[in-house]
């Protein structure tokens, strides 16, 4: 006897709604792991943590420091400053790992500068200040992370293939597929790097195609587009000069009118 569906349709209404949430879910998951920081958040960006007691103002958390060549990020120096709160003794400063000296603590600051000579490189630093505080058995830190970058080249590909008859292809964004420490996309002034990065992850040759969608409107369209490495590698593509009659409201070809 064949068996009969009872669920009724709101039912089955419900459980395609929380279909569509659970692989919502997923591709979030899967973009936050596309660019992974180099530090995890406790509080507040994800290059930074703290549990208290110790905030690292500069450098700033997630902050990019440029230099024109590789020669030059491999010297160049950041300034360290950390506000204390009152009762908190600064017990060690760490930069990768390694120990910082040349530190100084005046009134409620930690003040310093990093270098080479203390573990400084091109790409992804982490920063670490620890300290102990009046009835706090396992003490307080801080943590920063930042990238000193140099310019990179073919990290951004984008294109517009060649035309077929009758329609104009849309242009096309190709990205690297590991060691990114951090993408932006902007088009017309508008981010639309999360769902990008969303549409790549389900694109098998690593790049996606730019649509209304993307905020892209009749006429010239601009964009900029940062990618940054975790090797220190930056480039950035700025185009002004995407034209279009009609776009299709999804990735793919464009009509003419």
């Amino acid at each position: 006897m064949p068996s009969i569906d009872r669920t009724g349709p709101r039912r089955r209404h419900t459980i395609r709604r929380q279909s569509a949430v659970a692989v919502a879910a997923i591709i979030a998951v899967a973009v936050s792991q596309l660019v992974a920081p180099d530090a995890t958040a406790a509080t507040g960006s994800a290059g930074q943590s703290s549990t208290g007691g110790i905030t690292i103002k500069t450098p700033t958390p997630d902050s990019v420091v440029p230099r024109g060549s590789l020669a030059a990020a491999k010297v160049a120096q950041v300034a360290l400053l950390a506000s204390i709160d009152s009762g908190v003794r600064v017990t060690s400063t760490l930069l990768n790992g390694s120990t910082i000296h040349h530190v100084r603590v005046v009134g409620n600051r930690l003040i310093g500068s990093l270098a080479a000579a203390d573990g400084l490189r091109p790409g992804v630093n982490k920063l670490r200040i620890e300290g102990t505080k009046p009835g706090v058995q396992l003490g307080v830190n801080a943590v920063s992370s930042f990238v000193v970058t140099y310019p990179g080249q073919g990290l951004v590909e984008l294109t517009v293939p060649p035309a077929v008859p009758g329609t104009i292809p849309a242009p096309r964004l190709h990205l690297p597929e590991s060691g990114v420490q951090s993408v932006s996309v902007q088009i017309n002034g508008r981010d639309v790097t999360s769902g990008l990065l969303a549409r790549r992850l389900l694109s098998p040759a690593g790049n996606v195609g730019l649509s209304a969608a993307d905020y892209l409107r009749r006429g010239t369209n601009t964009a900029a587009i940062t990618v940054v490495m975790t090797d220190g590698r930056m480039q950035t593509v700025q185009r002004s000069s995407m034209r279009r009659p009609r776009w299709s409201p999804v990735a793919g070809s464009i009509a003419r009118t």
